[in-house]
């Protein structure tokens, strides 16, 4: 997603409750004529969708909603959501020190055996903790909010293990250029 057209700011965590969360992938699966079958994955990130209808409680939910869309002009502007399913990293694994590199990127690692897919993170919030082999860095690196670009002052060590632990949020468009809400009364 381009973020040149972004809102630094985050939508409602408590329409997030309740919320329905899908995240998917775009692959095009060829039959051959021999039984056999060609797969290829035409994005390389997980696409998430978020329905905050099921959340809506209220009056003031639509009312806040409805502002919120108004200000973002619709999908013209980006904003930051937390995703209720996955907003934390913990030892995160970001790289491997080589004594000269001092910038990195955020991301987050999804393993399952030998094998792991991984998100670029460039909405983190404040609170990551970075660290060599297990230990707090020191001093910490600066952590630019806005990209989730990590910059140390100086460069970690030969084949040291630098991981990180904070909470992210990820960045969103509406969908639609038209917002239809209603409250079950």
């Amino acid at each position: 997603m381009s973020l040149l057209n972004f809102h630094d700011v985050a939508f409602f965590d408590h329409l997030l409750d309740g919320a329905r969360v899908k995240v998917r992938y775009k692959t095009s699966v060829i039959r051959m004529r021999e039984g056999h079958e060609e797969r290829i994955g035409e994005w390389q990130d997980a696409q998430r969708e978020f329905d905050i209808v099921p959340a809506l409680r209220d009056q003031q939910d639509l009312e806040d909603v409805v502002a919120f869309f108004q200000a973002r002009n619709g999908p013209q502007y980006a904003f930051k959501i937390r995703d209720p399913l996955d907003y934390t990293a913990e030892a995160e694994y970001i790289h491997t020190g080589n004594g000269s590199q001092t910038v990195f990127q955020l991301v987050k690692r999804y393993t399952s055996g030998s094998q792991y897919g991984t998100r670029t993170l460039l909405k983190p919030n404040n609170d990551f903790t970075f660290f060599f082999d297990g230990i707090p860095a020191s001093p910490q690196p600066t952590l630019d909010t806005t990209t989730g670009e990590i910059v140390f002052a100086t460069p970690p060590a030969t084949d040291v293990e630098i991981t990180a632990t904070g909470t992210y949020d990820v960045p969103v468009r509406f969908d639609s250029d038209e917002l239809t809400l209603s409250i079950k009364g």
